[in-house]
């Protein structure tokens, strides 16, 4: 077994939560390191402090899921991890890693926010990793975290610029925000769903592009440095991953959208930052990747680590790497 399935294959003896529902990141953090190229011992490095500094919880034992129940009825099954992730890997193994998305994303996606958008990320990595057992991992987190933000309606909506469906969404979301009880970023999120005049916002306003919520991510970190924009810009990299394998892509662009909306709302739904700010945070950020990539790897920091990463892929993919720099280098610098 190579270096770094070995330790994925060490992180699946441990449950994805720990610590009143916090998100395992173990497995993300390695699989990012991986896929940047960052040196064995560095990652070995980063895979010691995270045990030792994190708490998690040993994967309890639990019988097979059988007979095989639709995916439908398992969403939110908190205790059945492990039968969860075997069940998965049994399908993976019959059907094959291309069927078993297909089938199981439609299930998923509205539910994509689950432990911060952790369960959709981890999922993704999986894919990048090629590691059947750690997708089987994945998409058992995803079902078990699942927290539905409601199903968005797609076409019923007027298509708009993000800067123009945010500005509508903060009209509601200044006011609702102040009235937000504390508590982890998704369970925030499900209380801004909850609320109908949210959801008659979104109902007349719709970001139907990927590019376009891309965009948004990163414009709202790189303004904000707000650890909860961090989370929308790895999961709009974690949706592009599995983007391939989605059948209904405008109904998961959608539930996409629907939960950016909300973290945007959760942040306060802060002024929109002006295009002569982003044209300034561009002329500001660091010239090259270099120095951030060696601060966010000394860091060992999961959360840096992994933003370095999606921001790296998504300058890849849609350009504009001064920008997604400048959010990195100001996350960065916030210690």
């Amino acid at each position: 077994m190579d270096p770094i399935a070995a330790l994925l294959a060490e992180n699946r003896k441990q449950s994805a939560e720990f610590g009143g529902q916090l998100s395992n990141h173990f497995s993300m953090a390695v699989v990012a390191l991986w896929r940047m190229g960052v040196d064995m011992s560095q990652i070995d490095a980063f895979a010691t402090a995270y045990r030792n500094e994190r708490a998690l919880v040993p994967l309890p034992n639990a019988p097979n899921l059988s007979p095989t129940p639709p995916i439908g009825d398992l969403l939110g099954q908190q205790r059945e991890e492990a039968g969860l992730r075997r069940f998965f890997e049994t399908e993976i193994n019959n059907k094959g890693r291309d069927s078993v998305l297909r089938e199981s994303l439609p299930f998923l996606l509205p539910g994509l926010s689950a432990s911060a958008f952790h369960a959709m990320i981890r999922t993704a990595y999986a894919v990048e990793a090629d590691d059947g057992c750690e997708l089987a991992a994945g998409l058992a987190y995803w079902v078990m975290a699942f927290g539905n933000l409601g199903r968005a309606q797609p076409g019923a909506a007027e298509a708009c610029s993000w800067r123009q469906a945010l500005q509508a969404v903060a009209e509601v979301g200044r006011p609702l925000s102040t009235q937000l009880h504390e508590g982890l970023i998704f369970q925030r999120l499900e209380q801004v769903a909850r609320n109908e005049a949210f959801s008659t916002v979104l109902d007349r306003h719709q970001v139907a592009s990927l590019p376009e919520l891309a965009e948004m991510s990163v414009a709202l970190l790189a303004a904000t440095g707000d650890f909860t924009a961090l989370h929308a810009v790895t999961a709009t990299h974690a949706f592009r991953v599995l983007k391939p394998w989605m059948t209904a892509p405008d109904c998961a662009l959608a539930s996409l959208w629907r939960a950016l909306a909300a973290a945007y709302v959760t942040i306060g739904a802060p002024q929109l930052p002006h295009e002569t700010t982003l044209a300034s945070l561009r002329a500001d950020s660091p010239g090259d990747w270099r120095p951030l990539h060696a601060a966010a790897i000394a860091s060992q920091d999961d959360h840096k680590i992994k933003l370095l990463y999606s921001t790296r892929k998504e300058a890849e993919i849609y350009g504009d790497a001064p920008l997604y720099r400048a959010a990195l280098a100001g996350y960065l610098a916030r210690g």
